[in-house]
């Protein structure tokens, strides 16, 4: 009886035992949820050594671990379940030379980060250098920077593609199908996807895999879809109710802490002052914490709706709409038909191709 209801209340956990050199003694470590945008755990460096200890609610899940130590900011990418995972490094290792052990989660997702390495240590000596400029320099090189950093991701992107049409089984694989599942042709997606086992096709990335391939993407041409949420005075409401006669509606799929949503703020509030004659904003956000999106909120400032579902990049909504990066802009007509899309931004692509459907001689 005592060992039946001991199985019935065992709840499982993870542990993280950092073994680290050249910290500071006392430097705090973090683990830093990607799903949620938030810290979930912690702990102090104490003779070389740190441990976290927790339960993870639907693992696996994508973390940074990291930490500030004087002016040195390191971290290093995580996929763990409730495993005993052990993080061997000296400061200089971080991001991309760490040793993990006891996780066989975090050893297939590393085996995808070394394809990656050299292009992602690339890659962040890019940003964290174009960060460290002056303001003044930072925005005449900005278009080169951004360039730049796009050939590099093409070029990660392309070696993902591979790494998951030769690879079964793993957490790794299917996370990065999820991700890239657009970038994919649909029947090639399909056979990725029969190879996996049960386990992988259950868990939360098979699930968004899965919608995807049983769903109708919504395209150019196609009726809108309603979906529900609450907005930010915390009443229930949906996408038809928002809509005005006669006017276009604009979905901006956003984030709180995404750097590009943050950037297209100030374009979006012209956008919505020179026409909200013939069209309304509503936001769509993103976040899985609602205190994240509601800071968002009070810290842009917007004139116009925002809705939340508490069900970040896991939304059916989101999958349906196809939103996966933010941010993600759709036109919606007055007469409710998908009219274009925008992924992603860069200053001034959105206002030039609004101005394509909204300027005619009528307005």
């Amino acid at each position: 009886m005592n060992r039946e209801k001991k199985e019935r209340d065992f709840v499982p956990s993870y542990t993280i035992q950092g073994n680290v050199t050249g910290f500071s003694e006392g430097t705090k470590f973090y683990l830093y949820s990607l799903e949620t945008n938030a810290n979930v755990d912690s702990a102090l460096v104490e003779d070389n050594k740190f441990q976290m200890k927790g339960h993870i609610a639907n693992p696996p899940v994508s973390f940074w671990l990291k930490a500030t130590d004087g002016e040195d900011y390191v971290y290093t990418p995580l996929l763990i379940g409730n495993d005993s995972l052990t993080v061997s490094a000296a400061k200089q290792d971080f991001a991309w030379n760490v040793n993990t052990s006891g996780s066989t989660i975090d050893t297939n997702y590393r085996k995808l980060m070394n394809l990656t390495k050299d292009l992602d240590i690339k890659r962040d000596s890019l940003i964290f250098g174009y960060h460290a400029k002056a303001d003044t320099v930072k925005e005449k090189t900005f278009e080169e920077f951004m360039q730049t950093v796009g050939e590099i991701d093409s070029l990660i992107k392309r070696t993902t593609i591979k790494y998951i049409k030769e690879t079964k089984d793993t957490y790794a694989g299917m996370l990065s199908l999820s991700f890239h599942k657009d970038d994919i042709p649909k029947d090639s997606v399909q056979l990725i996807y029969d190879q996996y086992n049960d386990e992988l096709k259950q868990s939360k990335y098979g699930r968004v895999v899965k919608l995807y391939l049983e769903s109708n993407h919504i395209e150019k041409g196609d009726p809108f879809l309603n979906f529900e949420g609450i907005n930010q005075f915390g009443e229930e409401t949906n996408l038809a109710d928002l809509r005005e006669e006669n006017k276009f509606l604009l979905i901006n799929y956003t984030s709180a802490y995404c750097g590009y949503s943050i950037r297209a703020t100030d374009e979006l509030k012209e956008i919505h002052n020179q026409y909200q004659k013939f069209m309304k904003i509503v936001n769509f956000s993103a976040d899985t914490q609602k205190k994240d999106w509601l800071y968002s909120i009070e810290r842009d400032e917007n004139g116009w709706p925002s809705l939340w579902d508490g069900q970040g990049r896991y939304s059916e909504s989101a999958i349906r709409y196809n939103f996966s990066v933010t941010p993600t802009f759709l036109l919606i007509s007055p007469d409710g038909n998908i009219v274009d899309r925008w992924v992603g931004y860069k200053k001034g692509d959105l206002k030039k191709g609004l101005e394509e459907h909204l300027q005619s001689p009528n307005r």
